[in-house]
Order: C-alpha cells, then structure tokens, then sequence
C-alpha cells in the first residue's frame, strides 16, 4: 500500500505538516477499513463454501469377533450349533459395548434381533436372538416394541435411531427410550434396544455410543449371517 500513498502524496502542498497529518489518517483509515472488508469476505467464503467439517471416522470395533464368525460361516464343516454360537458371541460383545458406555445391568434392557416379515415389507419379525431381560413380556409390550421398531424404521437413511421419553408417547409399556440400529435401505437385519431405566444419559453419550456399535449396521449385509440370526433358535 506504500506505492498509492507515496503517488497521492505528491500532490499534497510541501511542508504543511498538518495537512499531512490528516491526509496520512484519513488514508490510512480508509485502507484499514479496505483490509478489514477484505479479510471479512474471505473469511465468510472460507466458513460457509470452501470449509468442510472434519467427520470422525467410526471406529469399527470386534475385528477378532467379525472374523471369527465369517470364518465358521464360510467352513463347510461348521454345524449350526457351532454358527449359531459363534454369531451370537459377536452380537454379545456389541451388547455388552452398549451396556458400557450406558452403564446398564442386564435388568436394565432388553436387545432384540428384528429382520423384516418376508410376507410384509412393512412389517418386522423378532427374531430369538435376544439379550437382557427379555423373559416374561406381555403381548401387549411385545406389540408396542413392534410398533416402536416400524416406526423408526421409517428413517431408511439413518443407522442409529433414539427415541428419547418414549414412556411419555407409549405409557403403557416399560421402556423409557428405545433405540434401533439397522442397516441403511431396505432393512435386512437390525437391533432393536428398549431401556426400562430413566436416569440413564443417552444424548451425551451417544456419539461413543454410533461409533461403538457401527459394526451392527454392517452385519445385515452378510447373508449366511443373516441366515443365522433368522433361524436361531
């Protein structure tokens, strides 16, 4: 900015020192002002256009398990007891990674494996892989279960969905949240998670919670997997 004040200086009146004071204010102030706009821009297209969040990857737990499980899926010489013992201990430790972070006791909930109704595709199936307390439902809170699961099985494009104060919508039966993790599309296989507890946080430890159990989303894209949890007994 030297070169535009030294051209404009040298039209100003020699040795009149207080007109070059207010000359040099003046244009120095309106430079700054020029810079402060500038930077401003350059900032807002930075935030709103050019800027892109950094997204934490998921952090893809239960290899050990993952590969235990594709392994006696895959070996022709695996029985079914062997398959279904090995499918249900990985979906125990995603569980039990839930229970964790939430700080349940096995009393405190139930998870149930859900897949879709072949006969209805607006309708899902609860399947026997069932962990936490899942003993001694009524009909009537295995209907609102199953009326809960359709419900949110409506956000096709989310894996993770909570439904919080959930006692306040469905009084009569004794979950206080309910929480369905699935597949993206068309549901092959989900996990569906009532919580009868009403202290427990589920807001602020939900992102541990997406990441953790991010391998239950993938799980129904693995057909002798699926198989398995349909048929288990």
């Amino acid at each position: 900015m030297s070169k535009p004040f030294l051209i404009a200086a040298q039209y100003m009146p020699k040795h009149d020192w207080p007109r070059w004071l207010l000359f040099s204010f003046w244009f120095w102030t309106y430079v700054g002002m020029i810079v402060l706009v500038v930077l401003l821009v350059r900032w807002v297209r930075y935030k709103w256009f050019v800027s892109v969040e950094y997204v934490t990857p998921a952090r893809v737990l239960f290899h050990n398990e993952m590969a235990a499980a594709i392994q006696v899926l895959e070996q022709e010489e695996s029985n079914s007891a062997e398959m279904d013992s090995t499918v249900k201990q990985l979906m125990e430790r995603i569980v039990d990674r839930m229970r964790e972070i939430f700080s349940l006791n096995s009393a405190d909930f139930r998870a149930i494996a859900i897949r879709p109704d072949p006969e209805d595709e607006k309708d899902v199936i609860f399947t026997k892989m069932q962990f936490g307390k899942t003993d001694d439902l009524s009909e009537q809170q295995k209907g609102i279960d199953k009326d809960a699961a359709k419900f949110m099985l409506e956000e096709k494009l989310t894996t993770h969905t909570k439904w919080l104060r959930f006692k306040e919508h469905r009084p009569k039966g004794n979950a206080e949240t309910v929480i369905l993790i699935r597949n993206i599309g068309m549901l092959r296989l989900g996990l569906f998670i009532a919580i009868t507890r009403a202290d427990i946080k589920i807001e602020e430890n939900w992102p541990e919670f997406e990441q953790s159990t991010y391998l239950a989303t993938m799980l129904g894209h693995v057909d002798k997997l699926v198989e398995v949890v349909v048929n288990y007994e």
